[in-house]
């Protein structure tokens, strides 16, 4: 059934892979050696390999979606409920981990593997993500905070707010240095319905028993949003991606079942309306079909 669940997934990504994104143009850029890499070394690792293979830009991310749906399937296998994860994640991560945020994704979705299969030793696959992308570390402490006392944890939690303010103000988390590394603007607003959802979502997984530091810490970064940049729902998204394998490994949605999965696919409309918008009102500026 899992493999059912998955099979459109696996069909757009090996369609549309390479062809739309935000990105798509900086990493084209990357993996042609256009301009100096600026990127993650395995990343640019994986990128020299799948060059010296001679293979084009478009394969290559089309080998990327297949490893993604793998550790999808993976990350799946492990949890109660995998048609809400599937669901959820479909809803919520696809379009942005698949065919924006690959580096992300695909760190973070190692990581999720080794989380859910209890993989070990874990120092390799922690590694390796990192080596992919750096935001893994913020995912390996998020980890390794689980662990600690209440009041470690209220300690870190506040060094945590320390550290985001601190990058926002040295310019390292903001719109401005995503403005530099795509050449895009990050529109900023007052309000945002699909993070509100989002954060319903969290609510009422912890209403059913989820982990109260992944709903504290994804609770902070959600008014962060607001008081200071959106790209800060990069984050965010990582953190609720961990909560949500972090809560279906242990535990079935019992209270709210239909009210979490309505939101999930409003959630759906959501994601999948804004790149539709992006691409027939603004002629592609942020989403757009690349063909080579």
């Amino acid at each position: 059934m899992i493999l059912i669940c998955l099979i459109p997934l696996t069909i757009f990504s090996l369609l549309y892979s390479g062809h739309i994104g935000t990105d798509l143009s900086s990493y084209n850029d990357e993996y042609n050696l256009n301009k100096e890499s600026t990127l993650e070394p395995g990343f640019v690792i994986l990128i020299n390999f799948a060059n010296k293979l001679g293979l084009n830009y478009i394969t290559f991310t089309k080998i990327l979606a297949i490893i993604q749906i793998l550790l999808l399937y993976k990350i799946s296998l492990k949890l109660n409920e995998y048609d809400f994860f599937i669901l959820f994640y479909f809803s919520n991560f696809y379009l942005n981990f698949n065919f924006n945020i690959i580096r992300n994704s695909l760190a973070l979705l190692i990581l999720g593997a080794t989380y859910v299969n209890s993989l070990k030793p874990r120092y390799i696959t922690y590694i390796l993500a990192i080596s992919i992308h750096f935001s893994s570390i913020f995912v390996i402490l998020l980890e390794l905070l689980t662990n600690l006392k209440i009041k470690s944890k209220i300690i870190t939690i506040l060094l945590l707010i320390i550290f985001v303010y601190l990058f926002n103000h040295m310019g390292y988390i903001n719109s401005n240095f995503y403005l530099n590394y795509l050449g895009k603007t990050v529109f900023t607003k007052n309000f945002y319905p699909a993070l509100l959802i989002k954060f319903t979502i969290a609510s009422l997984i912890f209403m059913n028993g989820g982990n109260g530091l992944y709903f504290t810490i994804y609770f902070i970064l959600v008014v962060l949003v607001h008081l200071l940049d959106p790209i800060i729902s990069r984050f965010s998204d990582i953190v609720l991606f961990m909560y949500i394998i972090n809560y279906l490994r242990y535990n079935c949605l019992c209270k709210y079942y239909k009210f979490i999965v309505i939101l999930t696919f409003i959630l759906m409309i959501s994601s999948f309306l804004i790149p539709l918008n992006d691409f027939y009102n603004n002629d592609g500026k942020f989403w757009y079909i690349y063909n080579n």
